[in-house]
């Protein structure tokens, strides 16, 4: 994509855009960090510290995040929306600890399901890595595509995020999509809803390219897809 075109997707303007490119080109991703501000740093008030303890007693999820679990850089991230202050992982990370009782931000890499969850992922993961010759696996889920996105730090007086109406561009779409665990082979459906006949469409989808064999798909949720 070109510049402007980025420029366009992630509302900066093209120059910022360049200078990003030309960091990521020399440093590689080290380059795309923040680079230290000058004067003095920001200080982390009892303010921030509270605020830090009560989203990370709460689930991800229920204060408008797109994902399931605390880490200290999406902790650290979305603290830096809420109150503007910048803090580093090890800051958000010792706030933490001096809290006291609430649930520890991790890695991808620390996180373990719950125990009733984990008979449920060991047989998930001998279906998929014990597959006899001609079958295939895959993981499957469905995400929101909207010309509308969210503003995060503003709520509207009824508790519900802010969007931004863009003119001339549909509401929302909706991606139905599989990703083959063994191939990284991928098929997605856009649609306008995310109902049981649209599920039933990537389903088909999935029988037509592979007529033969067995076709495992591991779906988050999927009690709610059936019926």
């Amino acid at each position: 994509m070109t510049a402007p075109a980025i420029a366009a997707i992630v509302r900066e303007d093209d120059q910022t855009v360049r200078n990003w490119l030309k960091r990521y080109l020399a440093e590689g991703i080290e380059g795309l960090k923040d680079r230290p501000m000058p004067g003095a740093p920001l200080k982390i008030t009892p303010a921030y510290e509270e605020q830090v303890l009560a989203a990370v007693r709460r689930r991800p999820r229920s204060l408008g995040q797109p994902y399931s679990m605390w880490t200290l850089q999406r902790l650290a991230d979305y603290m830096a929306e809420q109150t503007g202050i910048r803090a580093s992982d090890e800051t958000v990370r010792q706030v933490r600890e001096f809290g006291g009782d609430c649930a520890e931000p991790s890695t991808a890499q620390d996180y373990q399901p719950r125990p009733r969850l984990l008979v449920k992922k060991k047989t998930i993961e001998d279906v998929r890595d014990g597959l006899k010759t001609g079958d295939v696996f895959y993981y499957a889920d469905e995400f929101n595509l909207s010309w509308f996105p969210t503003l995060r730090a503003m709520w509207s007086p009824k508790g519900q995020q802010v969007m931004i109406p863009t003119p001339g561009q549909p509401d929302k779409y909706y991606g139905i999509g599989a990703v083959n665990y063994h191939t990284g082979e991928n098929l997605v459906l856009f649609r306008l809803h995310k109902r049981r006949r649209e599920i039933a469409e990537l389903l088909q989808a999935l029988l037509d390219k592979h007529p033969t064999g067995t076709i495992y798909v591991a779906w988050d949720n999927a009690t709610t897809r059936s019926g």
